[in-house]
């Protein structure tokens, strides 16, 4: 998508999924404890995600939207598909925040990482006992 727009746009675009890493970067690394490499293609693929909607049209969206669909840990992802995922990655990042009316202030040096995490594996505890008593209603 790149080749196709001015050197302003290209620039432009860089410039907002630079902000859109930064965010991702301290809510997958920061607060999550993500591996560089784990990081490196979460961002690989979320780059050719958004590049493929084409243009800027993807930047109306917060960036806490893409990072939701990661937050989901990987012993959950099974039990939780389509809508329940979507809506568990929502509720996931207000946790990590501590409210919606928090999101942006988790790029902020003084935004409380370890009680993020803390909220955070608290909630997916709570999912794991939610996928566990789904599948004794399953038997």
């Amino acid at each position: 998508m790149l080749g196709d727009e001015s050197p302003k746009d290209q620039k432009k675009h860089l410039q907002h999924f630079a902000r859109y890493e930064r965010f991702w970067r301290r809510v997958l690394i920061d607060v999550l404890e993500w591996s560089e490499h784990d990081f490196a293609l979460f961002v690989a693929g979320s780059k050719e995600d958004l590049e493929s909607r084409g243009g800027f049209s993807f930047f109306r969206d917060a960036a806490h939207k893409y990072a939701s669909r990661g937050l989901l840990p990987k012993e959950l992802q099974k039990e939780f598909q389509g809508g329940d995922a979507i809506f568990s990655g929502y509720l996931l990042m207000k946790t990590l925040a501590g409210d919606w009316s928090k999101i942006s202030a988790i790029c902020n040096s003084a935004f409380d990482i370890e009680a993020s995490r803390l909220r955070y594996q608290k909630l997916c505890r709570r999912l794991l006992r939610i996928a566990e008593h789904r599948r004794t209603l399953k038997k």
